[in-house]
């Protein structure tokens, strides 16, 4: 391999690098509330329902930010949308951290989510688009492996600070990698498939030239990418025409990734397991949690590429299932219980965390690509914020059962994958979209 293959490998790590870090903010952001919210209930004297709305208002602020930079993304090209996200969310925990009240502390957590729905969204969109097709499964396991290491951060800070009851430290922290998001996304290129759009060509493939082995693969590229822009006019109504089937395929995906039960767990662990007669089980749990999270995510990273999407999907959904239904049948065993958040996290991260989140922006097109992510997100964070919000008092309602809705529902998401879901691994964007459809 020459010497500037070799550089122009390092530069697009580095440039997929900088935007994944937008995982870690999202995962911090939501990892953060875990381990801050028994002393915040404490020093609040917060009810069960605020204790929903401290877990689920990021979801509900990301909602009204998905519509708005859907609307503007032809008008704002992806990076500069990530940097603005940046911003938003060090001012917003930096003004949760020092909220003298719920209610304050509640809407700076609503001004957190505008940053995260922006974050969440055109990360990955940014992401696959300047990734080559042979690494995009890695580039999208990458931002899922952030992500995962956010909320460990998050844990392994609020395990420390909980001894102190000192939650504003816990949700300080977060504008730390906040700063440093903005820094590196403010070096980082433009995405190229956004400027081909745009009809910035030469731009586009000045950048393209720094993160694509050679001049032949940048011209197949642009050719490929003006072919799929001339098929049709982009919007959501040629997106609800033409793709019915790809965006009930990946409503469907969004459904079973929200009620299989990852953001019940990974917020309310603490309270889950509070009254277990364990020392400290709540925080071990947690723990638990952030150790699964990083290692499924960092296996998933050798697997996307050569088992494919639906091979992962599936046994994601398989392993998932099992530690579910041992939770709710024994839900006093406290090591077994933290075994079985161990084993579920693991198999989330292995498969159906990262394969997801990679899966979404390459089932559309470009041409519609931020409108399909746009509503399919919209979605996704509509049924996060309604499960976050009720799952306290559903617990308090059916206790443990709860765990066999989650894994009976990961059974059935495993059977629509089976029959539904075709592959995307190894296929440029534009052949994954004519595919697919």
């Amino acid at each position: 391999m020459s010497s500037r293959s070799n550089n122009l490998s390092k530069s697009i790590y580095i440039f997929l690098f900088f935007g994944s870090l937008a995982g870690i903010l999202y995962g911090y952001a939501v990892g953060s509330i875990s381990l801050a919210l028994p002393p915040m209930t404490k020093d609040f004297a917060m009810s069960s329902t605020l204790q929903g709305f401290a877990g689920s208002f990021v979801m509900l602020g990301a909602l009204p930010a998905i519509i708005g930079s859907t609307i503007l993304e032809k008008k704002i090209e992806r990076k500069k949308l990530l940097v603005i996200a940046g911003i938003i969310f060090i001012i917003s925990t930096i003004g949760g951290a020092l909220a003298p009240s719920a209610n304050v502390f509640l809407f700076f957590r609503f001004v957190l989510g505008l940053g995260v729905g922006v974050a969440n969204m055109y990360s990955l969109i940014y992401i696959v688009e300047l990734a080559p097709a042979n690494i995009r499964g890695i580039a999208g396991s990458m931002y899922q492996l952030c992500v995962n290491v956010g909320i460990f951060i998050s844990y392994i800070a609020g395990a420390y600070f909980t001894k102190t009851g000192n939650w504003k430290a816990i949700i300080l922290i977060g504008a730390v990698p906040a700063a440093i998001f903005v820094i590196g996304m403010a070096m980082s290129p433009a995405s190229p498939r956004w400027l081909i759009r745009d009809k910035q060509i030469d731009k586009a493939k000045s950048i393209l030239r720094k993160i694509r082995s050679n001049e032949a693969e940048v011209k197949n590229e642009i050719l490929e990418v003006q072919k799929s822009l001339s098929a049709k006019d982009a919007g959501v109504a040629v997106l609800l025409k033409y793709y019915k089937s790809k965006v009930s395929i990946v409503f469907v995906l969004a459904f079973f990734q929200v009620f299989t039960g990852i953001n019940a767990v990974i917020f309310y662990v603490p309270i889950v397991f509070k009254n277990l007669n364990m020392h400290n089980v709540s925080i071990i749990a947690d723990i638990s949690v952030g150790i699964a999270l990083v290692i499924g995510t960092f296996c998933s990273l050798f697997l996307v590429d050569r088992k494919g999407r639906r091979f992962l999907l599936m046994t994601s959904f398989l392993m998932q299932t099992f530690p579910l239904v041992l939770i709710g049948m024994f839900p006093t065993n406290g090591v077994l219980d933290v075994i079985c958040v161990f084993v579920y996290i693991f198999a989330f991260s292995v498969g159906l965390g990262p394969v997801y989140g990679l899966y979404v922006p390459e089932a559309f097109p470009l041409h519609v690509r931020a409108a399909g992510c746009g509503i399919i997100t919209f979605c996704q964070y509509t049924m996060n914020f309604i499960l976050t919000a009720i799952f306290p008092s559903i617990f308090n309602a059916i206790s443990f059962n709860t765990f066999y809705v989650f894994g009976f529902l990961s059974l059935a998401a495993l059977v629509f994958v089976y029959y539904k879901v075709p592959e995307t691994k190894g296929k440029s964007l534009e052949k994954a979209e004519v595919e697919a459809v």
